[in-house]
């Protein structure tokens, strides 16, 4: 079911929206009842709707894959595990 003005399908809710200028911008007052975490928005249209997303979390995946591979100068140093005190058996 398409929502149309003043309906509302059961899923979600339909509220008023009040807009104003920012200098050359074009703003969107929303309810407090919608707001979302962090300081970022997707924004972008689908037909005649306007839709607002939250920007999802960095995902620890993505953020590995973003990484420059690493190179010689970023190995550990020789000799690191000679502080360390000796391993003890471990019976399975």
């Amino acid at each position: 079911m398409e929502a149309r003005y003043g309906q509302s399908p059961s899923n979600f809710e339909v509220r008023e929206a009040k807009l104003f200028r920012n200098n050359c911008s074009l703003a969107v007052r929303i309810a407090a009842e919608f707001e979302f975490s962090g300081n970022r928005m997707f924004i972008h249209k689908e037909g005649d709707k306007l839709i607002i997303e939250a920007e999802p979390e960095a995902r620890l995946l993505d953020i590995l894959k973003g990484l420059a591979p690493l190179t010689s100068d970023d190995q550990f140093p020789n000799g690191l595990d000679a502080t360390l005190l000796p391993l003890k058996a471990v019976d399975l």
